[in-house]
């Protein structure tokens, strides 16, 4: 993750800005454990009244420092590379939310398998 967060760091600062503009009040949002997804928690103003889902560990103490809102995390295993949450107990967790906007990225989009990524 430390890695990810210096690479393309424009172009996930625009991302992040323009994405941040789709958050509404009162939404329920997921954000996943992404570099990029860090951006997007920079550029969402405060006040919101939003409840925040994520499945990173980086990404609540980010929501935290910057948001007033309610960040509910996933639990699970700590990937301690990504700082993310995995396994069973993420993906049950993940189950039980229903979100207004999801907010992630993915290493690849096949028309035929459609998203994927590492994990």
């Amino acid at each position: 993750l430390s890695v990810r967060e210096t690479e393309q760091k424009t172009a996930k600062e625009i991302i992040g800005g323009l994405a941040a503009g789709l958050v509404q009040d009162n939404m329920a949002i997921f954000i996943d454990s992404s570099s990029t997804a860090l951006h997007i928690v920079r550029h969402i103003r405060e006040n919101r009244q939003l409840i925040i889902i994520t499945n990173g560990a980086k990404t609540a103490v980010e929501c935290g420092e910057q948001l007033n809102a309610d960040i509910y995390c996933t639990g699970g295993l700590l990937r301690e590379h990504s700082m993310s949450f995995i396994g069973e107990t993420a993906r049950a967790s993940v189950d039980s939310y229903h979100a207004d906007m999801l907010f992630f990225s993915c290493r690849a989009v096949s028309m035929d398998k459609g998203l994927t990524d590492i994990n």
